[in-house]
């Protein structure tokens, strides 16, 4: 049945599997299949006191639905059996001149063990207070939402393929291969994050069903768009134009998604440029590479130098005295102006293009200028 599908369905066919997977990650499925195929998660935090001869160990229970139980080791031999609602436990008896190796386990239903969390009492009668494992749950639930990014973006890799309608080759795979999981990814983490900044459970619901439809949706939309790129390599297309205005603003999106979460995260400018730049490239050389008139290595310098140039304006604003809301501004409608101009196919570009980048310009500077602070004087307005 699948064999006979043109390419539209199998779009539509791929679109929904995006949306069923989004739907399963977000409702708990995915977490269910992963904790009852990999071993149980340490506990976190665990906060550990010493004092003459007795530890107190407190821990922050592990959130697997399988965890049935937690288990102390001292030097590898087992010394109590807890139960899943436990998290905290006083250990006695300790001989004060000598040091013990104190293990803290999960079990899950099937008997698996953790790897543990380890602590070595100091063997004397000082007092310690220490916490081992620290987990912050903002960064962790960052991570996750990476992770089930990338296997959504990996899946929109595997369809895509499917989609189209002549195999790839050695030079279009590196564009119109990657070119939906790379544009695509950036949205995910954004419907991810959203879905955990929001606590009520019936809007949850609701936010689960507008994210499955609303993946559908772009995931159709970008995969029937690079269909058409894809063909346009061998054939003139009608819709060719029309293809290249949708990447053209799937780029400029994405683009904005990624200096969001890159230029508001508290980390230095080096790790953002780091992040940033090779999405700034990848977006614009795949934009450029179908601009027939051009040799690759001019795809190649006209990519490298758009890179450049949006990197040195990211590296100026990051020093200027705005808020990230601004300098995220201001990085997009630069790179907005260099892939518009990269992209203009005719040799003389109209003056009103001109017109509406200089008017851009001069909004982004105003901004600039009267949200900055300077000093004890504060922004100039």
């Amino acid at each position: 049945m699948f064999t006979r599908m043109g390419t539209r369905q199998r779009a539509i066919v791929s679109a929904l599997l995006v949306g069923v997977v989004t739907f399963l990650i977000i409702s708990g499925a995915f977490k269910f299949l992963a904790s009852t195929i990999l071993p149980p998660l340490n506990p976190s935090n665990v906060r550990v006191e010493e004092r003459y001869g007795e530890i107190t160990v407190v821990w922050d229970r592990v959130g697997e639905y399988d965890i049935e139980n937690y288990k102390i080791y001292v030097d590898n031999s087992e010394f109590v059996k807890l139960r899943n609602d436990v998290d905290n436990y006083l250990i006695t008896g300790l001989d004060l001149n000598q040091k013990n190796n104190i293990r803290l386990v999960s079990l899950d239903s099937t008997g698996r063990e953790s790897s543990g969390v380890v602590y070595t009492s100091t063997g004397n009668s000082s007092q310690v207070s220490e916490v081992l494992n620290t987990l912050d749950l903002s960064s962790l639930l960052l991570r996750d939402n990476i992770i089930y990014s990338l296997l959504l973006a990996l899946g929109v890799l595997l369809l895509n393929s499917w989609v189209l309608f002549f195999k790839h080759t050695r030079k279009s795979f590196p564009v119109t291969g990657i070119y939906p999981s790379v544009a695509l990814f950036p949205f995910f983490v954004l419907g991810f994050t959203l879905y955990d900044s929001i606590s009520n459970q019936v809007t949850r619901l609701a936010l689960v069903l507008i994210m499955s439809g609303a993946f559908s949706i772009i995931s159709y939309i970008a995969l029937l768009t690079n269909n058409i790129l894809h063909g346009s390599i061998q054939f003139q297309l009608p819709l060719e134009q029309a293809a290249k205005a949708v990447q053209f603003i799937f780029s400029l999106l994405s683009t904005y998604l990624i200096m969001v979460f890159i230029l508001g995260a508290d980390i230095d400018i080096l790790r953002r440029l780091l992040f940033i730049l090779p999405f700034i490239f990848f977006y614009s050389y795949s934009s450029i590479w179908f601009l027939r008139h051009l040799r690759k290595k001019d795809v190649l310098n006209k990519s490298l130098l758009i890179t450049i140039l949006v990197g040195l304006s990211t590296l100026v604003i990051s020093v200027w005295p705005i808020d990230s809301v601004y300098s995220i501004l201001f990085s997009a409608v630069v790179y907005y102006i260099l892939l518009n101009v990269a992209l203009e196919n005719r040799k003389k570009i109209p003056t009103g293009y001109w017109v509406e980048y200089i008017v851009l310009i001069g909004l982004t500077v105003i901004v600039l200028f009267t949200t900055a602070f300077w000093g004890i004087n504060g922004s100039i307005i």
